[in-house]
């Protein structure tokens, strides 16, 4: 168990909450997707429209400004719905 006292493992447990986060995102719109085919050609109008709430959310979960976030999305949708592919992963 992790002890959120520690810096190193508050950064290991907010890590691993920011990954169970994207991955119920990407079980949602897999759901969708499947429950309504016709809606996958909107995917990618959805995430350009959602992308500022996404950056203005990051933003203030990591105290960075929002100015340091591309302005556009920077990911092709079937790298978004990946479920092995998460951003500046080593």
């Amino acid at each position: 168990m992790l002890d959120a006292s520690s810096p190193m493992q508050l950064t290991a447990l907010r890590l691993r909450e920011h990954c169970c986060s994207i991955i119920e995102q990407r079980k949602q719109i897999q759901r969708q997707i499947q429950s309504s085919p016709s809606v996958k050609p909107y995917v990618p109008e959805a995430v350009e429209d959602a992308y500022p709430d996404a950056v203005d959310i990051a933003a203030r979960e990591t105290l960075l400004s929002p100015e340091r976030f591309p302005q556009t999305c920077p990911y092709a949708i079937d790298r978004i719905l990946d479920f092995d592919f998460y951003p500046n992963e080593p």
